[in-house]
């Protein structure tokens, strides 16, 4: 009997020597993520994986910070990186998502960065152009006299003042129109470009910049388009009325 238990404690002890030693003998390496992504992706959206390694068995992983808190969640299993927050990868808010994850194996641990690189998603409208024209003493009311470029912009013009966006304002106030933002030169240089609002652009003289090339932009869509004003009638010396017209870019392919 006694025999016995000798031999029980001497395997115990060796399988808790072999053990331990195997314990030490583990490995875990986990490698940095960084992407550049466009922002205002899809939730769920896959956005990578984090690589690790290890020298026996498999790891875990987990995130230990992130900022902004709640923007993605990663699978314990496979390390695949998702979006968890569509609304916090805007561009205007957090032009980078940044974390710290862990890979675990059995209490070993490795710990790298996760850098997301929002991209500013800029829709151009490069399409060939229209014109449109309101004629003075039009009833801006009635859509053929509305410009209706997107769902949340419809430009037009009472019979005095300036433009403004129908869609979300009854008439023209100051940084009209609603939802634009306006700057001189063409989408073919919109990183150079400085934006402001309509009559700021215009310089209170929209009639003296009748040829002159602006961009607008529609920031709740984030689109950018070529605009040339063709005429404007102010009162002086043509009748006034609320007359306008100009030549824009359209969507294209």
């Amino acid at each position: 009997m006694r025999k016995t238990s000798w031999y029980y404690f001497i395997g115990l002890l060796l399988i808790t020597s072999c053990s331990k030693e195997d314990y030490e003998n583990i490995t875990v390496t986990l490698n940095d993520f960084t992407i550049s992504i466009a922002e205002k992706p899809d939730s769920g959206q896959s956005i990578g994986f984090l690589q690790a390694s290890t020298n026996e068995g498999m790891v875990n992983y987990s995130l230990i910070t992130q900022s902004p808190d709640g923007a993605i969640s990663i699978d314990p299993y496979s390390g695949e990186i998702a979006v968890a927050k569509a609304a916090l990868f805007d561009f205007d808010l957090h032009s980078v998502i940044s974390a710290k994850a862990q890979a675990e194996n059995q209490g070993k641990k490795a710990q790298a960065l996760i850098t997301i690189n929002l991209e500013e998603r800029r829709i151009v409208f490069n399409g060939g152009p229209i014109v449109f024209t309101k004629q003075s003493f039009a009833d801006p009311v009635n859509e053929i006299n509305q410009d209706r470029i997107t769902d949340s912009v419809w430009i037009t013009r009472g019979n005095f003042k300036g433009i403004f966006n129908i869609r979300k304002e009854n008439g023209y106030l100051t940084g009209s129109p609603i939802n634009t933002e306006w700057a001189v030169g063409t989408t073919d240089h919109l990183d150079s470009l400085v934006f402001s609002d309509w009559i700021t652009v215009f310089e209170k003289d929209p009639k003296s910049k009748i040829g002159v090339n602006y961009v607008m932009h529609i920031i709740s869509d984030d689109i950018y388009l070529d605009i040339k004003f063709l005429s404007w009638t102010d009162g002086r010396n043509d009748g006034g009325g609320g007359g306008f017209s100009y030549q824009r870019s359209t969507p294209g392919d």
